[in-house]
Parts: structure tokens; sequence; C-alpha cells
């Protein structure tokens, strides 16, 4: 026997809403296996300013360049290969083995590669 539910148009955008949310945080790009993350230091220093991952080297690359730019910074690019799709969250990329692969810098308004 069906019965009738009753909804405000507000109650209806609210559920769709939820599940949608819902729905895109269990899916949230980690289906790639490779990730990269962006060190953002002061040269020859150890001590991050700030660090982020991307899925994309591409956008990893970009937003290097963007924090760096105009700026005494460099940004040390880092990458790991989730060969057996261990990683489900972003907590889990604090324990990946990250692998080195560049150095970017601006100094005096000049891109360096190292």
């Amino acid at each position: 026997m069906k019965k009738l539910i009753r909804l405000t148009e507000q109650d209806l955008h609210r559920i769709v809403k939820e599940s949608v949310n819902r729905i895109l945080k269990e899916s949230a790009n980690f289906d790639d296996y490779y990730f990269y993350r962006v060190d953002i230091h002061e040269p020859n220093s150890d001590n991050d300013i700030d660090s982020q991952c991307f899925n994309d080297e591409d956008e990893a690359y970009a937003y290097a360049k963007e924090q760096c730019f105009n700026q005494q910074l460099q940004a040390d690019i880092y990458y790991f290969e989730d060969e057996w799709g261990d990683i489900n969250s972003e907590a889990d990329l604090g324990y990946a083995d990250w692998n080195w692969i560049d150095c970017v810098g601006f100094v005096d308004g000049q891109m360096n590669q190292f």
C-alpha cells in the first residue's frame, strides 16, 4: 500500500541537496591512482608555509606557481602512486610514501626551475 507524503518545496530541496552532497563526498576524486603534493617554503628552509594535495599534476604546478609568484618562496612538488587503491580519504595521504619530482620558485619576479 502506497502512502502519500506531503513535502514543502523547501523540504524537497534540502533532501535533494543533502543526498547529492553525500554522494559527492563518497566519490570524492579518489578514483585516480596518482596524487601530487605541493609544499611551499622559503628557500633553503625545511619549514613549510603551506602544503596542498592534488589529483592532477598540472593543477599542482599551477598552484605552486601561483603561490610563489613575486614572492621569495619555493615549492617542492611530490607525487604518490596508489598502486593498490588504498587511498580512500585525504587523511590517508598523510601516510603515503611521497616521491620528490621538482622544485620551482620565483625570485625577483622570475620563475626559476631547479
